[in-house]
């Protein structure tokens, strides 16, 4: 839900208020083999940030077991901050605390966000999520994951969450034909999106009910102009549908979509 205008920090005021719009996740390859996998979020926000590094930081909180306990945290920071504790590089890492045992590591990967935007990607290798005591989560784990967004230049504070969702990263209920995409300028393109079902289905099998929170798919397009850096799309679970896109949506990415 966008937050009214009333709400929002007028000029000078001493905090940020970073407010989530959308949130997705998938399954991705990390190398050409496929022979190591990740996951990706996405986050996308009312209202762009003029750098990755500030005023947001977000958290995605992973509860492995579904306990109603986060056992894992995948976060961005500032890569030079984040290591050496004085810092600052301006590039901006993806990290993984082990709420377990109260560690962190990282950066795996640079977080994918340009200048002025409302979109930030975090990628992680599925053999980081394992927590101390033991837990992994694997891309066959049902899992439940919140996503959260901080101020983290002024105050500190938590100021938008969405969550929790429930979710299997080999069992989407439906997707996209393809990983990414581009559209010629001024032209457009079909994405053909299938039901996870037993004659389209993705990875391992059809969906099996562990993704209840997914409800449609959210496209990011990672270079984007203000205001057209994602779009959403609520898509029949058992029905394969073409969806159209124009020449905004170049190198867009398709992500399973949860969002409030």
């Amino acid at each position: 839900m966008q937050f009214p205008a009333s709400d929002l920090p007028a000029p000078g005021s001493d905090y940020a208020l970073i407010n989530l719009q959308a949130v997705g996740v998938r399954l991705i390859c990390l190398d050409q083999a496929c022979d190591t996998l990740g996951a990706q979020f996405a986050i996308s926000t009312f209202g762009q940030r003029f750098h990755p590094d500030v005023p947001a930081q977000f958290d995605v909180y992973i509860d492995v077991n579904q306990d109603g306990i986060a056992d894992l945290d995948i976060f961005n920071a500032d890569i030079g901050l984040a290591t050496t504790g004085t810092t600052n590089t301006g590039q901006n890492g993806v990290f993984i605390a082990d709420l377990t045992n109260s560690t962190a590591s990282g950066p795996y990967f640079y977080t994918i966000a340009d200048l002025d935007s409302a979109n930030a990607i975090l990628t992680v290798p599925l053999s980081a999520l394992q927590t101390s005591t033991g837990l992994q989560l694997t891309y066959s784990t049902p899992f439940i994951f919140s996503v959260l967004a901080f101020d983290n230049y002024y105050t500190g504070n938590l100021t938008d969450f969405i969550g929790p969702m429930q979710y299997e990263l080999d069992k989407p209920t439906v997707y996209a034909g393809e990983g990414e995409f581009a559209v010629p300028p001024n032209g457009s393109t079909n994405l053909t999106v299938y039901p996870n079902n037993a004659a389209n289905f993705y990875f391992t099998g059809p969906y099996n009910g562990n993704s209840p929170s997914q409800t449609g798919l959210l496209l990011m397009y990672t270079d984007g102009l203000a205001g057209q850096e994602d779009a959403r799309s609520r898509s029949l679970r058992d029905v394969t549908g073409i969806l159209r896109a124009d020449d905004r949506a170049r190198n867009r990415h398709p992500f399973r979509h949860s969002h409030r």
